[in-house]
C-alpha cells in the first residue's frame, strides 16, 4: 500500500511538473508571436500574419480575463494574465493603439469595393472574405486592447493624447447623421469607447492627468461622448451603462478636471447630462453597490443644472 502511495504521489508531481511544463510552452509561443505583431499595410502580404497572430492572442487574453480574479487587488505581475503582461514586456502596447488608429480611421477605405476586389484579386481571395478577415482583426484588435486597459501597469506606458484622438474621432463618426455604419458596429465602436475612456478615467490620479484634461479639451471629448451615451443608451447593457456614468464621475471626481470645469465641461456638455438625467442616470443612482463610484456624478449634475439655469438668466 505504501509502495502504492508512493507511485501516486509520483504521478500527482509528474503531472504538475508536466502542466507547468505545458504552460511555459504556450508562454513561450506566445511571447514569440507578440514580437511579430508590427505595423504593416492592410492587405500587404505580411499583414495576413499579423491578423492570425492578434486572432490567437485576442482569444487567449479574453478567456484570461473571464476567469474569476486570483488576486483582484494585486498588480499585474501579481496575477494570472499572461498575456497582459506580454504585451508590456515585448513593448507592443502602443503598437496596437497604431494598429488600431489605423484599423478605424481607415475602414471605410478598407471595405470599400474597389480595394477589397483590387486586393481580393491579388490575394486570390473573394472580396467578401477579405472584408470579413479585416473585420474580425479590427475587432481583435479592440478586444485586445480592452483587455490590456484593464490594468494600470498598461495606462501608465500608454499614449494616452492617441487614444483620446481615437475615440475623440470615433465619437465624430458615430454622431455624423449621415453616417451609414451597421447598428451593430455603432454600439461595438461605443461599448469599446466606455471601457476604454472608463479605464483611463479611474486611474487619472496616476498617470499624468494635466496632460489628459489637455487633450479631452483639445478634442471636445466629454461632449462627443456624451451626444452619443443619449443615442446609445436605450440598447445598451446594465454593465456598459453603469461604466459610462461611473468614467463620468471617476473623470469629474480628479482634482485636474475640478480645476478646468469650466473649460472641460461647458455649457454644451452641461445640457446634454440633464438631458440623460432623469431617464438614464437616476434609475442608475438607487443601486445601493453602486452609490460609492456613482456619487461624484452628482457633484457633476448640480454643475450641470447651475449652469444652464445660469444661461437661461
Amino acid at each position: 500500500m505504501l509502495q502504492m502511495f508512493k507511485r501516486a504521489k509520483k504521478y500527482e508531481k509528474g503531472v504538475e511538473s508536466s502542466s507547468a511544463s505545458d504552460s511555459k510552452a504556450e508562454e513561450s509561443l506566445l511571447r514569440q508571436r507578440m514580437t511579430q505583431v508590427s505595423f504593416c499595410n492592410v492587405y500587404a502580404t505580411p499583414w495576413f500574419t499579423v491578423a492570425n497572430t492578434l486572432k490567437s492572442i485576442a482569444k487567449v487574453a479574453a478567456i484570461e480575463q473571464s476567469k474569476p480574479d486570483s488576486k483582484p487587488q494585486g498588480t499585474l505581475w501579481e496575477r494570472d494574465e499572461v498575456v497582459v503582461k506580454i504585451v508590456l514586456e515585448t513593448a507592443r502596447l502602443n503598437v496596437l493603439l497604431e494598429l488600431l488608429c489605423d484599423a478605424y480611421d481607415n475602414e471605410d477605405e478598407y471595405l470599400n469595393e474597389l480595394t477589397l476586389n483590387k486586393f481580393g484579386k491579388l490575394h486570390n481571395k473573394r472580396p467578401a472574405s477579405l472584408a470579413t478577415e479585416f473585420t474580425t482583426y479590427r475587432n481583435n484588435l479592440a478586444l485586445l486592447f480592452k483587455c490590456c486597459l484593464d490594468f494600470i501597469e498598461s495606462v501608465q506606458v500608454l499614449d494616452v493624447p492617441k487614444i483620446i484622438g481615437l475615440m475623440a474621432r470615433n465619437m465624430d463618426r458615430l454622431n455624423n447623421p449621415e453616417c451609414q455604419m451597421p447598428a451593430d458596429h455603432k454600439k461595438a465602436i461605443f461599448t469599446f469607447t466606455v471601457f476604454y475612456f472608463y479605464n483611463i478615467a479611474r486611474r487619472i490620479g496616476d498617470i499624468r492627468g494635466e496632460k489628459v484634461i489637455a487633450s479631452i479639451i483639445e478634442h471636445d471629448l466629454l461632449l462627443k461622448y456624451l451626444k452619443q451615451l443619449a443615442v446609445q443608451f436605450p440598447a445598451m447593457t446594465a454593465e456598459t451603462s453603469l461604466t459610462a456614468v461611473e468614467a463620468l464621475a471617476a473623470i469629474s471626481d480628479a482634482e485636474v478636471f475640478q480645476d478646468v470645469l469650466p473649460s472641460v465641461f461647458p455649457l454644451a456638455c452641461c445640457e446634454q447630462l440633464v438631458l440623460l438625467d432623469a431617464e438614464y442616470i437616476q434609475p442608475l443612482l438607487q443601486i445601493g453597490e453602486e452609490n460609492v463610484r456613482m456619487s461624484p456624478i452628482i457633484d457633476l449634475l448640480s454643475h450641470a443644472y447651475r449652469t444652464c439655469e445660469a444661461a437661461q438668466g
